[in-house]
């Protein structure tokens, strides 16, 4: 009898990390897609165009941001987060603009993703600070009402790396994506792509 307890244990542990990295993986691929269907708003270069420059596509990968996320305290960790941070820090200062924006931007104005003034002049303010983003990622996440309370109070009083694990720091990676998802000019750019679809395909009729 103990001897099947033990197993179900051991099997039960198995299926506990598997759908741990089952999760992490997914978040991870939804960090990949936007970064990479979104890289001309976020501002990164394609690969080959500045492959090592701080805002290129080349190190996003889902195998390096992978990497990096395990290991905590790489410089890919350090580069998505301040990309993101300072692209939600741009993005909050943007405003619905009644005369050019479509009317489906127009009717959806405040609900965008933003952060505080403040908050925006702070990750500006210390972009080039190294160190500085973790805290800005906990104050952002804990902003934008992020459900992770008990992540976010590890942040507060430890290292990135040792405050969190893998799991963790996908999931807030893939909040912070979410975030800019819903960002305004992500939004426009949603708007754009679609008007030149259906400028194709009226072409094509």
């Amino acid at each position: 009898a103990q001897g099947m307890q033990l197993v179900e244990k051991v099997e039960a542990a198995q299926r506990a990390r598997d759908r741990a990295e089952e999760t992490l993986n997914s978040n991870l691929l939804q960090v990949t897609l936007f970064l990479h269907s979104f890289s001309d708003v976020l501002g990164i270069a394609p690969p080959g165009i500045s492959d090592t420059g701080p805002t290129s596509l080349a190190g996003f990968t889902f195998t390096d941001l992978r990497a990096s996320l395990l290991h905590g305290d790489l410089p890919g960790v350090h580069r998505v987060h301040n990309l993101l941070l300072g692209y939600l820090a741009r993005a909050s200062e943007e405003v619905v603009n009644r005369e050019t924006d479509t009317d489906a931007i127009c009717e959806a104005a405040g609900q965008f993703t933003a952060i505080s003034s403040e908050l925006a002049a702070q990750i500006v303010a210390t972009s080039r600070v190294h160190g500085a983003w973790p805290e800005l990622l906990r104050r952002v996440a804990r902003e934008l009402k992020y459900s992770g309370a008990e992540a976010l109070s590890a942040l507060r009083h430890r290292e990135y790396a040792a405050a969190l694990q893998p799991g963790e720091r996908a999931a807030l990676l893939a909040f912070l994506c979410d975030a800019a998802l819903n960002s305004l000019p992500v939004r426009r750019t949603l708007d754009h792509r679609m008007q030149r679809m259906e400028a194709v395909r009226w072409s094509s009729v």
